[in-house]
Parts: structure tokens; C-alpha cells; sequence
């Protein structure tokens, strides 16, 4: 009997030595990467040396995209109908009032619109520069007489002015890809955040509460006390 016991009693010893040596070694592993993380400087959500942060950035895009998406109805408004009209001051006003909500609320999925639009946007966009450059590439085509048409009466060479607008969409390239990373990067910095504080509501919930709650929440039913 002595002997179980004090075969148990040097098993739990050795479990506790086993933990503490484990726990000693994360400890020892998460102190040396946060100190290569402060060494290198690397803040996946902070921008220009840890000085701006991705939520400040979203907050300034979803600002200065206002003007852009104005430009956008305006150029519709001159080569469309009424309904594209229509339909584009609904959608990109729906989308910048998502994209500032979810910005200033710190609401995710208010910034997921914004991120569909310009992909969208960053595929029209190249499947106009290709279209642009086939066009110069291939004079004869049916596609480029098209487009030369309408500038025949433009002092300059058709080809220069196909050229110059296929260069300003490609100068929209950098734009278009650096704000959806951007907004794509507060999207995950918010969602980390709500999951903390998720495991915090938790965590607190469990060691404020009572024992009758405690066992209840690990029973899934309250159990009584014989006196």
C-alpha cells in the first residue's frame, strides 16, 4: 500500500517536473521571438516603420475613395443611360457607407463590400489595358477599328492615345492592389481582435462565476450539494 502510494505520489512529481520544464520552455520560446519581432521591427499590421497603424489607413481610404467613386458616376453619367447611372451611385454609395461604417465601427464585415469592388475593379481594369494594347498591337482587328473611330478626329495619333490611356489605367494598378491589401489587413486585425476579446469574455465569465454556474457549465446541469 506504502508503495502505490509513493509510486503515485513520484508520478505526480514527475508530471508536475514535466510541466514546469514545458511551460518554462513556451515561456523561454514566446520571450526570444518577441524579442526578434522587436529587433526586426515587424508589426504585420502597422505600415512606414510601425508608425501607422492598418486602422488608421482604412480609415483614411475609405475617406478618399469618396472622390473617386464621384469621378467614376461622372464618367458613367457622360457614356451611359440613366439606369447605369442609377445603378452605380446605388452601389458605390452603399459601399462607402459600409466601408466608412466598418472602418470607423471597427465593424469586419462592412469592410468585405469594399474588397469585392476593387477586385472587381482591378480585373476590369486589366482587361482594358489588354484590350488597349491589342488595339495598338492589331490595327486591323475588328475590335481596334472600333476604338479607332471615335478618334480620327483627335489631333494627336490614334496610337498615342491609345497608349497614354492604357498607361493611366496601368498607374491605377498600384493604387487598386495596395488599398484592398490594406482593408484586407484590418479585416483580419479586427476579426483577431473580436476573438480575444471573445476568449476574455469566456475566461471571465468561467472564473467570476459561481460554483453552481461552473458546474453547470462543464455538466451542462446543476448538481446538488447533500448536507
Amino acid at each position: 500500500m506504502n508503495e502505490d502510494n509513493h509510486e503515485s505520489s513520484s508520478s505526480g512529481c514527475d508530471n508536475q517536473i514535466e510541466f514546469l520544464v514545458s511551460e518554462a520552455e513556451r515561456r523561454r520560446r514566446v520571450n526570444h521571438l518577441e524579442t526578434e519581432v522587436h529587433e526586426l521591427g515587424y508589426d504585420p499590421f502597422s505600415y512606414c516603420g510601425r508608425r501607422v497603424h492598418v486602422l488608421l489607413l482604412t480609415k483614411l481610404i475609405s475617406v478618399l475613395t469618396i472622390p473617386f467613386y464621384i469621378a467614376i458616376v461622372i464618367f458613367i453619367s457622360f457614356f451611359g443611360n440613366a439606369t447605369s447611372v442609377m445603378f452605380s451611385v446605388i452601389i458605390l454609395g452603399s459601399v462607402v457607407m459600409s466601408t466608412c461604417y466598418g472602418a470607423f465601427r471597427g465593424a469586419k464585415m462592412c469592410l468585405i463590400p469594399f474588397v469585392i469592388l476593387q477586385l472587381v475593379f482591378l480585373i476590369y481594369d486589366l482587361i482594358l489595358i489588354a484590350i488597349l494594347l491589342v488595339a495598338v498591337v492589331f490595327p486591323k482587328m475588328f475590335l481596334s477599328a472600333l476604338l479607332r473611330l471615335p478618334l480620327e478626329d483627335i489631333p494627336f495619333g490614334t496610337d498615342q492615345v491609345l497608349l497614354g490611356c492604357s498607361l493611366l489605367l496601368a498607374l491605377l494598378l498600384a493604387p487598386l492592389v495596395w488599398t484592398t491589401h490594406v482593408v484586407y489587413i484590418d479585416f483580419l486585425f479586427i476579426s483577431q481582435v473580436d476573438e480575444t476579446l471573445h476568449m476574455l469574455k469566456e475566461v471571465n465569465a468561467i472564473t467570476s462565476g459561481s460554483p453552481l454556474h461552473t458546474l453547470t457549465h462543464f455538466s451542462g446541469q446543476p448538481k446538488s450539494f447533500a448536507r
